[in-house]
Parts: structure tokens; C-alpha cells; sequence
């Protein structure tokens, strides 16, 4: 079981992104910019390798990636492609031993505090720490 408590405790486990395959790309009919795009996903699959020979190999740690299904026209929903998990940590977050995948409700969360924030500090000329007062005591009432 994983868990996370503090932010310097020695890496043991990492989730490292995934992008499109090559092959997704095949839908594109502009042969030039099929294989641009061919190129960036081969490129990046490359520069992941790397990350995770690093992980791997000197630091001991345990590499997991996420998967795409098996039939990919699964992530089109809506009428638009869902982004591929590129950077998990905009996707999941661990908090001791709870897993969470983001949700919108998160993210509205998150972009209400960062508004506080800039009400606070860049039109009231407030210190940043008087966000943190502020919302901890709201938490509380």
C-alpha cells in the first residue's frame, strides 16, 4: 500500500505519464502534419523512457504508468478527445494512504482559492499569509 505523508520522504513509488501513440495520430489527413505529430509522440514516449531508466536504475524506485484502453476511441467523449495523462500530477493526488483522482469539483476548489489569493495579495497589497489565516479559519467556522 502506498502512502505519503511528508514531501521529502524518500521516493519509492512514481507515476509517470503516458501520451498518445503514434498510431492515433492516424486520423490526421495532412501527411506533413500527421508526422509532426507522429514525431512529438515518438519523441516524447523517448524522453519517458529516460525518466524512468533514471528512477529506475539509480534511484531504486518503483515506476507505474497509466494505460489507455484497448480501443481508444473510448477517450472520445463530448465530441472531444480527453487529454492524455501527460503529467499525472494534474490527475491524482496522495494524501497519506487516500488516492484521489481529481474531479471538476477539485479543480473548482482550486481555482476559487487562487482567485483569494489574488484578491488578497495583489489588490489588497495583503501578505500571502493572510489567505492561508483566512481560509483555515473559515475551514473551522
Amino acid at each position: 500500500m502506498m502512502q505519503v505523508y511528508q514531501h521529502w520522504d524518500p521516493l519509492k513509488k512514481c507515476i509517470v505519464g503516458r501520451t498518445y501513440p503514434p498510431e492515433f495520430y492516424s486520423w490526421i489527413t495532412n501527411s506533413a502534419t500527421r508526422n509532426r505529430f507522429e514525431k512529438l509522440a515518438e519523441e516524447t514516449e523517448e524522453d519517458y523512457q529516460s525518466l524512468i531508466s533514471l528512477l529506475q536504475d539509480r534511484f531504486g524506485v518503483n515506476v507505474v504508468r497509466p494505460e489507455f484502453p484497448e480501443d481508444i476511441n473510448t477517450l472520445y467523449i463530448d465530441g472531444k478527445w480527453v487529454q492524455p495523462p501527460t503529467a499525472p500530477r494534474d490527475y491524482f493526488l496522495m494524501i497519506q494512504f487516500l488516492f484521489l483522482v481529481l474531479t471538476l469539483l477539485l479543480y473548482l476548489h482550486l481555482l476559487i482559492l487562487f482567485l483569494l489569493y489574488l484578491i488578497v495579495v495583489l489588490l489588497l497589497n495583503l501578505p500571502a499569509y493572510c489567505l492561508h489565516l483566512f481560509y483555515h479559519r473559515k475551514q473551522k467556522s
